[in-house]
């Protein structure tokens, strides 16, 4: 770490990525502790072994017998550990509201999943990174900061009174679909799909499109596919194709 002076998260920079940092700012909203798989557990259809990969991909070959098989997924063989994801913004003056002008998406992982909560004041050290790799039409990446320690330095005023759901509705396409339902709309597409193919298997593109006349758009779909294959709920094939767990 080049220095240990916290930085404001308006103040985030591309020259900070990869590199671990102090950020200070306001816990404005926060998600509900979510299972995270850190090893995903396959096994080799050929010989049997039990294939450990760090993410949620089918491997194409088996590192044991060494063969192009066929695998399955093992749920309760994976390694799972808590996340939750965390909403920083700037620290307001005292005659302001907190604005989301400004923001951070903190990850939360094992023990630091309840060191915090809304209307804390903090200050986080970790590393900065950013999202996927933008493909083509899908948005830029963004900030993302994985928390190492965390130090609650204060609370803001009746803020931390305010209630925050984690289903937030919102507007899209005239509709208010909640996120739940929007997970739930892709998990039936998904099966859908996966149902009517030869392949029993869901193409990627297919389940975009379909989801966007539910009014769900790409952007937050992508988003919602990564998150639910993190959480161990889909799974991703060979990069095109997508399969529900049950």
């Amino acid at each position: 770490m080049e220095d240990n002076i916290p930085i404001n998260v308006s103040d985030i920079r591309s020259k900070h990525l990869h590199k671990e940092i102090v950020v200070k700012g306001l816990v404005y909203e926060m998600n509900m502790v979510q299972p995270k798989i850190q090893k995903a557990a396959f096994k080799c259809q050929q010989c049997g072994a039990i294939i450990y990969e760090d993410v949620l991909e089918e491997p194409e070959i088996c590192s044991k017998c060494q063969k192009n098989a066929q695998f399955k997924f093992i749920e309760e063989k994976c390694k799972f550990i808590d996340h939750r994801e965390v909403i920083l913004v700037e620290i307001p003056s005292r005659f302001d509201n907190p604005s989301t002008k400004y923001s951070l998406k903190i990850e939360l992982e094992d023990d630091n999943v309840d060191i915090v909560k809304v209307g804390d004041v903090i200050q986080v050290t970790g590393m900065l990174r950013t999202s996927t790799i933008p493909k083509k039409n899908r948005k830029a990446p963004e900030f993302i900061f994985s928390a190492d320690t965390i130090h609650t330095i204060g609370q803001y005023g009746s803020y931390s009174n305010r209630v925050v759901y984690e289903d937030l509705l919102e507007s899209n396409n005239d509709k208010i679909i909640s996120q739940r339902d929007r997970i739930k709309i892709l998990k039936d597409t998904i099966q859908e799909l996966t149902d009517l193919s030869p392949e029993g298997k869901a193409k990627v593109e297919d389940v975009y499109e379909r989801v966007s006349t539910s009014g769900i758009e790409k952007d937050d779909a992508e988003s919602l596919v990564d998150r639910m294959r993190r959480s161990g709920d889909i799974i991703l094939i060979d990069g095109q194709f997508l399969k529900r767990i049950e």
